[in-house]
């Protein structure tokens, strides 16, 4: 083995002529060749075995060094010999099982593009898998001039930071341990959170939003663009033509807009502030400053301020400052004792009910071509007296509900009722034919019209 440090050795019939030099680190050897007598390979082989140099010698550097030594020439110094070094190893590294990042969109199935579907959130469920973990690599070994071996280059291992949302498994997978959406910072650390911030607008930029849990949206929402929360949902700016569900408590800091198709709803309570032909529908209480022609639906709804046009539905009460306009250009129509959650099952039904009778002609048609007059309609009678007879009991249990509400039903209107305003509770109806004030209307069950009470001129 050769030392180390830098030697020089020549054989003894070319001493004269043959400088050989090693680096310090055995990666190079060097051969300088001075004027002389004529020589040839046998003596620069010599002093190469005599180097111990067997690894990475350059040919063409050997060339060169011979024609030297024949010609009674010199060479100035040549790099005869290189090492190999040791391979640069493969770090380890986090591949996850999404796409990071914000998506151009989604192709729909008729070939057009949804540039709503961004991804910014990826929503992702306890025990789905989040990515993998894979170890490091080995790099192959390198060798010195001299034969000797260097040992291969071990990479760095490396795995993300769980949060407490996710678990790194015996077999390098990592798994989300609750539901929620996907928090990752890429080649720092991965966790699913059950809450999330957005700090800026559900624009075209970012598309629409939504998880399971709770959402904070730092900016508007705007038109055709939508957010969703399983749980709480707060919007500190405008929802401007866009939808917004919750299915919690909903919380709009500015003022909401509405558009054609969208829609703002709460599993809970409803706050919001300026509302303008806009739907909004609350499973609570649907608190507001005021609205301008639009359609409102809760348990309770308050208004601070007016109804001004639109329709106001509530199942228990309905509390506004002022109700109307003076001039009485459009109608606002307050109504109590109406049980928002079978609206929507009622039309559902209907609609299953119209695409049974559909279905039903279309098959008793197919028979009686195929059968003549002798099929009977047997069976499919029978499925659509299943659909109808549901469609019956939801009436039944909307007729039952009714019930129970009339009686605590009222609507309160704290400032001025103007003319042309419509109330109902139940079947009765009252249009407003002169303004009133401090006013409270309630359903006298027995007669089935609307009382008023505490009525000022």
């Amino acid at each position: 083995m050769m030392d180390p440090a830098e030697i020089a050795q020549s054989s003894s019939a070319s001493r004269r002529r043959l400088e050989l030099r090693v680096s310090g680190d055995g990666m190079s050897a060097f051969v300088r060749v001075s004027e002389g007598e004529r020589e040839g390979a046998a003596e620069l082989d010599a002093s190469l075995k005599a180097a111990g140099i067997v690894h990475g010698i350059d040919p063409i550097a050997y060339a060169v060094l011979i024609t030297a030594l024949a010609s009674e020439q010199s060479a100035p110094e040549l790099e005869i010999a290189r090492g190999t070094a040791a391979g640069s190893a493969r770090d380890g590294h986090f591949e996850p099982a999404f796409h990071p990042g914000l998506q151009p969109g989604h192709v729909r199935e008729d070939g057009t593009v949804d540039f709503h579907d961004r991804e910014l959130l990826k929503p992702v469920s306890r025990g789905e898998v989040l990515g993998r973990v894979y170890p490091p690599g080995e790099g192959p070994s390198g060798l010195r001039v001299d034969g000797v071996a260097i040992a291969a280059k071990q990479g760095r291992a490396h795995a993300p930071e769980l949060g407490a949302g996710a678990e790194l498994l015996a077999d390098n997978r990592v798994l989300a341990t609750r539901t929620g959406v996907v928090i990752y910072v890429e080649g720092r650390s991965i966790d699913v959170g059950t809450r999330y911030e957005h700090k800026g607008n559900v624009d075209l930029r970012v598309g629409d939003l939504s998880m399971e849990g709770s959402l904070v949206v730092r900016g508007d929402v705007e038109r055709g663009f939508s957010v969703r929360a399983s749980g709480d949902l707060e919007i500190k700016g405008d929802v401007d033509g866009g939808s917004a569900r919750a299915g919690a408590n909903l919380k709009i800091a500015g003022t909401v807009r509405g558009s054609e198709g969208s829609i703002v709803s709460s599993g809970g309570d409803l706050h919001a502030r300026h509302v303008e032909r806009a739907r909004l529908d609350s499973g609570g209480i649907l608190e507001l400053t005021d609205a301008v022609n639009s359609a409102l639906s809760a348990v309770t709804i308050r208004a601070d301020r007016s109804l001004r046009g639109g329709h106001a539905a509530v199942e228990v009460g309905l509390v506004t400052r002022d109700a109307g306009t003076p001039t009485a250009l459009v109608d606002t129509v307050l109504e109590a004792g109406a049980p928002r959650e079978d609206r929507a099952a009622d039309a559902c039904a209907t609609l299953e009910t119209a695409k049974a009778q559909r279905i039903v002609a279309r098959r008793m048609l197919g028979m009686r071509a195929s059968l003549g007059h002798r099929a009977e309609p047997g069976k499919l009678a029978r499925g659509l007296a299943a659909v109808q007879s549901h469609v019956i009991a939801r009436k039944i249990q909307r007729v039952e509900r009714i019930a129970g509400l009339l009686p605590l039903a009222f609507i309160e209107v704290q400032g001025t009722a103007y003319p042309g305003v419509h109330v109902r509770i139940g079947d009765a109806h009252l249009l407003v034919e002169d303004a009133m004030r401090s006013v409270r209307f309630t359903l006298d069950v027995e007669r089935r019209t609307i009382r008023t009470e505490g009525a000022k001129e």
